[in-house]
């Protein structure tokens, strides 16, 4: 386990009204989750990067993929998940600014 200064749970989390209207909560809760599971498994970067993009399956469904990506140390990582209805095409970027955490789409940035 990483002591880590990024991220820790101590800190405040917040999100943005951008991220409250346009990303799920499922997702937003799992985006969390795999920032709190990076910084149990190595150091994490104070800004975490996360990429959605989604196929259409010529009307037989959907794959959602999310590449979570930081710079330094170098990580990156693609998840995808079968989905029944339309996906979302957004780039977030969660910040741990030192005092606080916040997640905002990067347009926000």
């Amino acid at each position: 386990m990483h002591n880590d200064a990024y991220f820790g749970m101590e800190k405040k989390r917040y999100e943005t009204r951008g991220i409250q209207s346009r990303i799920p909560i499922e997702y937003r809760y799992l985006l969390w989750l795999l920032v709190d599971e990076l910084c149990q498994e190595m150091q994490a970067d104070y800004l975490q990067v996360f990429q959605f993009t989604y196929e259409t399956d010529g009307g037989r469904g959907v794959t959602q993929t999310i590449l979570h990506s930081q710079e330094l140390p170098d990580y990156s990582m693609a998840y995808e998940f079968p989905m029944s209805e339309m996906g979302i095409e957004e780039k977030v970027y969660v910040i741990d600014n030192g005092e606080c955490c916040t997640m905002l789409l990067a347009e926000e940035y």
